[in-house]
């Protein structure tokens, strides 16, 4: 169907719209087409009856006045629809009874009956009733056929060209007037079995515009997934591209509908096409401004079409679409009307009006022709080598040129691509080397110019320089073109693959941002698609290029201030592939590309580009450049693109510095300095590495170690014993430190400075052994305490814990070596504390102090009098309290200086919770300073005199804060602050134990001439002298906090004012909470300090307040089992409470294994020691039986074994009469066996009103 044919595009979206003042700007003939919807109305009855609603009437009525067969189409509204609709129906019940796709003679026939000349002689002398049978009667007989498979139907009448219009104009009276005879859906598939249905289709859409959506919808989604692969393909795809040039504001929603449900791909094409051949024309005859807007109005074109469904699109779009590719370039390749054709007639036409004058922008013509035309291209000579295309004008009458040699051209395409597929053995990019074989099985390709593949690639010219949008559009045709061959697995010519990289290595981009991403494109593209790469001219032509990327990044860098570069890409490539890394060469191009592209770099040419790539950039080359770019300045993970970061990472993980004896310590110093939040996610690893590569000891033979003379670090030990010298000691504090007058650092780099100390101490512990073989002396890390001491650890740890989403690459690895070298800071009972002061409610007091007087000299003197003046104490407190935790830093020395004063009595308790919540305060921020500072103040008056506590000294003894004042013992506050301090620095011991250990064991190891037999046995020996040391120490604890439980005097004359009141069940309860958490962390010390023993009066309180006792019961036989009294003793009264409070399953039998052991002791034990051991368990007994009543028969065998064990037999005469003389010895034995005989009674007593039920 010619272009002319289609309906006026300008009439029918105006005739949707109900635009009238446009439709009486178009011509008679164009709104020809229209005539039947128009003159409706004019003609009907208007469902608006107001004036305006008339007067619009009255336009249509002038308008279509002028048209001649405007009459004609008044008479065909006047036919007698219901005897149509009559006929019509019993038509189609004859057709019912014949079954789907069964022919009818003519003669039979309701609505063409005594026809005798033919169709077309018959409808040119019917009357008008007449001529609407014939057509029910043709469209009738198609619809039949609809479930049949599909073929062209032939129909004289719909294919003379002589009635052409009328029978349309009766097809549209007849759709609309007959709805339920002709459904319009029905309608337009039967169309598409007729010769000239498109035309049938359009006409009808056009008179019925408001149906368009519902037409293509159908036409989309029913029958055929796959066009121009069929007959029925072809026929659909070609009907719905007619209706979007009829309708182009809609094309953009069939090919949307195309795409999302996976169906006709070429129709997808082909209006990607045709969308950017209507901007290319709106270029060239208004200009690019005017272009830019059609180009927001079309379907989306070719470049982000194949971007949509190569890279966007999902499997089921890829896999569809690269099916459709395979099969149209291998069974239809020939096929001239085809999408792939046309794409590849775009593909050239684009990429050789780029080597000419890139502002000229050659489209492909409409797709309405059966040979598709093209812009003639034609190739007159070189200039300085390249090519030169001259477009002829003026040789056809709609300005398109002559396609002689280009449709040439692709003839030799489909030539190579014929050769491809007959299994040749030749690759991708091999074109010259089969050119004299293509000739001789096409002789006509001997008239064919010069290829691509044969014409020099010239040098880069600033002269050529391309402007920003020529090279974003030269940007996205080259990264489609290798999505095709990439993702679609489309077949590249010699001739597309050399001009593609003629493109790539000969065009000069701008110094831009938009230049250094065509850079960036091109350098994927080029490792994506290595075999265009395939002669040695185009070898030299890549070198070149990568010279010229190398000699003009510096522009690039200036003209971009430095924003952007391609340089860090560059020498990310030089990097994996001097490695040969593929797997991380592949990340890069599909995070630059978004594809995979994998199957690429493992072919041959690959091998090629790498070498190419190497002879330009050596590693020393690479190093050297890398050490001299500049940090990325406010780097962060938001930040797109490749940095200088990334090289560094790479180069250090592959020790190319090292091997080169570059030294990055200054640079990755700066980097650190310049980074900004959110962090971002390589450096984390890039620390990582650079730490290993610090630690990592050199050999007294290594020659490549870089010079330490930039750097010095402050350790007294041998230089020279690390590969590379780390940050000095003044480097690291200086990010911590705060100087007036100057900006601080922000959190970012003091955390990631922190990580980095953490990283050095834990490979620095891990490889302290070798270096002290190669030392031959004692080595110390250059972060000793008096750095560390600088350095606000507890504050980053908790900003990290906050902003885990901005940290989440550092924090697991930061929280681990924090949890291993600073276990103190990682206590799980104060991390819960800080996130219930984080979530507390936040008050304002009622009274507020007045804030200009209020500083630490000030808050001295308040608290040092708050016995005497506590309102105005607590006023100041309150205050503070409302302080963030930063601000109350000048405070501490005020805050802890003044605690000893609230051990005097009268203290309000108010006041010391004051204390307590602002000293918790303090501890997120400061907590070191505060814990030394704390236990100084809390000694003795004795003690305070001497030498002050040091970190030292507390840490090899953690005992030292339990010797301070005994008044804390019963103050609750101030003791739960000394039991925090207790925890931090017990822990704190802990590691500094295992690290001393370890670095001993290195010592010796290092040192000793012994054999290894020797030096392991010294080295487990260590271990458990280690082990046990720290056993100890937190036996200790344990022990004196059980003492401090222990009542005094004073407190049970406190307790008789109730428990409620009484300042040691709070002690206790605290100590209580501190021992479960001591056990839960180390169970084995639980067995170790009840092995120990302790006061059986604070049984119950273990018990009751402790809840990890329960482990107990794991181990209470094994501790009965001891030989020592007081142990069994203890057993028995341990379990007794314990299974009393735990009455577990397995509890009673472990009572009755408990009662055998007793009586087997009772017949072993001497009878002078009888008494003394068994009288204190008695209540014990009772206990037992009182949990499992059942146990009574056990207890009461044991009771009357045990008393008759204690019971004289026989009162000899003897006997009676020492015990007459009244000796006192003898009377005092008796008195005892008396009452312990009487104990054992009442013991009986108290069980039988325990377990006896009375009635």
């Amino acid at each position: 169907m010619a272009a002319a044919a289609i309906p006026c595009s300008k009439v029918f979206c105006a005739l949707l719209a109900g635009d009238i003042k446009s439709l009486l700007q178009c011509t008679a003939d164009e709104l020809r087409p229209f005539l039947p919807c128009l003159t409706r109305i004019a003609l009907c009855q208007p469902l608006d009856t107001s004036e305006n609603g008339r007067r619009r009437q009255k336009e249509v009525l002038s308008l279509i006045a002028g048209i001649a067969e405007t009459n004609v189409v008044k008479d065909e509204l006047t036919v007698d629809f219901e005897e149509l609709r009559q006929d019509a129906q019993k038509e189609q019940q004859l057709y019912k009874k014949l079954g789907p796709g069964e022919e009818r003679a003519a003669s039979q026939s309701l609505l063409a009956a005594s026809i005798q000349h033919g169709l077309a002689a018959e409808f040119e002398k019917s009357p008008q009733i007449r001529k609407f049978r014939l057509v029910l009667s043709e469209i009738l007989r198609v619809m039949n056929k609809l479930e049949s498979p599909f073929g062209l139907e032939s129909s004289e009448l719909f294919e003379c060209d002589v009635f052409m219009d009328e029978v349309s104009d009766i097809l549209c009276i007849a759709v609309t007037e007959l709805p339920s005879l002709l459904p319009i859906i029905q309608v337009s598939e039967s169309l598409l079995r007729l010769e000239k249905g498109s035309y049938f289709l359009c006409r009808l859409i056009a008179n019925m515009p408001e149906l368009f959506d519902e037409v293509v919808t159908s036409l989309v989604l029913n029958r055929e997934s796959m066009d121009e692969v069929s007959l029925a393909g072809r026929c659909r795809s070609l009907s719905i591209q007619h209706l979007c040039l009829m309708n182009p504001e809609r094309a953009a929603y069939v090919q949307t509908l195309s795409l999302k449900h996976h169906r006709h791909p070429g129709l997808a094409l082909s209006l990607a096409l045709d969308a950017d051949e209507k901007v290319g024309m709106v270029l060239r005859e208004a200009g690019p401004e005017a272009a830019r807007e059609a180009a927001c109005l079309k379907p989306v074109g070719v470049v982000t079409l194949v971007h949509n469904i190569v890279i966007d699109g999902d499997d089921q779009m890829k896999a569809s679409f690269a099916q459709y590719m395979k099969l149209m370039l291998q069974k239809f390749r020939r096929q001239k009307s085809s999408a792939v054709t046309r794409l590849r007639h775009f593909l050239i036409q684009r990429l050789l009006s780029f080597r000419r004058h890139p502002q000229e922008v050659l489209k492909a013509p409409s797709l309405l022709t059966d040979v598709l035309p093209l812009e003639a291209v034609e190739l007159l000579g070189e200039d300085e080598g390249g090519l030169v295309i001259d477009v002829k004008e003026g040789k056809h009458p709609e300005g398109v040129a002559d396609t002689g040699y280009l449709q040439e051209l692709v003839d030799q395409m489909e030539i190579e691509i014929s050769d491809h597929e007959s299994g040749d053995g030749w690759t991708e990019g091999d074109g010259a080397s089969k050119d004299e074989s293509s000739r001789a099985k096409h002789p006509h390709s001997k008239k064919r110019k010069p290829s691509f593949d044969k014409v020099d690639f010239p040098p880069l010219s600033l002269s050529h320089q391309l402007c920003d949008d020529e090279a974003l559009e030269l940007m996205g045709l080259l990264h489609c073109c290798c999505a095709l061959k990439v993702q679609a697995q489309m077949y590249l010519t010699s001739e597309e693959t050399a001009a593609i990289l003629n493109l790539i290595a000969c065009t000069c981009p701008p110094f831009s941002p938009a230049g250094v991403q065509f850079v960036e494109v091109s350098l994927c593209v080029l490792l994506a698609c290595p075999f265009l790469i395939s002669i040695e001219e185009c070898e030299q032509a890549v070198v070149r290029w990568f010279q010229w990327l190398v000699e003009r990044l510096p522009d690039f860098e200036q003209a971009c201030q430095g924003q952007c570069s391609y340089g860090e890409m560059l020498l990310l490539m030089a990097i994996h592939l001097q490695e040969n890394q593929l797997v991380q060469i592949e990340s890069l191009i599909s995070g630059t590309l978004h594809m995979k592209v994998s199957s690429s770099l493992r072919s041959g040419h690959f091998a090629l580009l790498r070498q190419l790539f190497m002879k330009v950039f050596t590693e020393e080359v690479v190093c050297a450049h890398a050490v001299g770019v500049a940090p990325t300045f406010n780097l962060n993970s938001n930040m797109v693109g490749c940095f200088p970061i990334h090289c560094m990472y790479q180069l250090i993980k592959n020790r190319s510095f090292k091997k080169q004896g570059s030294s990055v310590k200054d640079w990755i110093y700066k980097q650190i300095c310049a980074l900004q939040e959110p962090l971002h996610p390589t450096l984390a690893p890039l620390l990582q590495e650079y730490v290993q590569l610090l630690s990592n000891p050199t050999s007294r033979s290594n020659q490549g170690s870089p010079s330490s003379s930039s750097s010095t670090t402050s350790s007294s030990s041998s230089p020279s014993l690390f590969s590379y010298p780390p940050f000095t000691a003044e480097e690291v504090v200086r990010v911590f430190q705060h100087v007036p007058g100057q900006a601080t650092y922000p959190p970012i780099t003091q955390v990631l400075m922190l990580h980095y100390i953490l990283l050095y101490q834990d490979s620095y512990l891990a490889n302290l052994r070798t270096l002290l073989v190669q030392s031959g002396n004692a080595v110390s890390s250059p972060y000793g305490p008096s750095v560390l001491a600088q350095i606000p650890m507890k504050q980053l740890l908790q900003y990290a814990r906050q902003h885990q989403a901005t940290y989440s690459t550092l924090y697991p690895s930061f929280l681990r070596l924090t949890a291993t070298h600073l276990p103190q800071l990682c206590l799980a009972e104060e991390w819960l504390r800080e996130e219930g002061l984080e979530g507390g409610n936040k008050f304002t007091p009622i009274i507020k102090l007045s804030s200009k007087n209020i500083n630490p000299e000030f808050a001295q003197e308040v608290l040092t009098n708050l016995q005497n003046s506590p309102s105005k104490a607590l006023l100041l407190l309150t205050h503070l309290s409302t302080l963030p935790p930063i601000d109350l830093i000048p405070y501490t020395h005020v805050l802890v200086s003044t605690l000893p004063l609230l051990l005097e009595p009268c203290v309000a308790r108010r006041i010391q919770a004051q204390y307590l919540a602002l000293w918790s305060r303090l501890n997120t921020v400061t907590p070191k300073k505060l814990w030394l500072d704390t236990v100084n103040a809390l000694r003795t008056a004795r003690s305070r005199t001497l030498h002050p506590i040091t970190l030292q000294n507390v840490t090899e003894d953690p005992l030292v804060v339990l010797r301070c004042d005994p008044r804390v013992f019963r103050c609750p506050p101030v003791f739960e602050i000394s039991l925090r301090v207790l925890a931090a620095y017990t822990s704190m011991s802990r590691a500094w134990l295992a690290e001393h250990a370890h670095t001993q064991n290195c010592v010796a190891m290092a040192t000793s001439e012994f054999s290894s037999s020797s030096l392991a046995a010294g080295k487990q020996q260590r271990d458990e002298l280690c082990v046990a040391l720290t056993a100890t120490q937190e036996s200790a604890v344990v022990q004196l906090l059980l003492e401090i439980c222990l009542p005094t005097k004073e407190d049970e004359v406190q307790c008789n004012f109730g428990p409620q009141l009484s300042a040691l069940r709070e002690i206790q309860c605290l100590v209580c909470s501190y021992i479960h958490q001591v056990f839960i962390s180390d169970p084995n010390l639980a067995k170790l300090v009840h092995f120990q023993g302790y006061s059986k009066e604070l049984l119950p309180m273990m018990v009751s307040g402790v809840p990890s006792m329960h482990i107990c019961l794991d181990f209470v036989m094994e501790l009965l089992s001891q030989p020592q009294i007081e142990k069994q003793q203890f057993a028995v009264q341990l379990a007794a409470h314990v299974i009393h409070h735990y009455p577990l399953t397995d509890a009673m039998g472990m009572a009755k294994d408990i009662f055998k052991q007793l009586l087997t002791l009772a017949n072993e034990i001497p009878a002078h020691m009888r008494e003394l051991y068994f009288l204190p368990i008695l209540p014990a007994i009772v206990l037992f039986c009182k949990t499992f009543p059942p146990l009574a028969v056990e207890a009461t065998n044991f009771l009357v074994t045990l008393s008759k064990l204690s019971t004289p037999l026989v009162e000899t005469p003897l006997a009676v009469s020492i015990h007459a003389s009244g000796g006192p010895q003898q009377d005092s034995e008796g008195k005892k066996r008396t009452s312990f005989l009487d104990s054992i009674g009442q013991t009986f007593s108290d069980l039988v009103n325990t377990t006896v039920v009375r009635v």
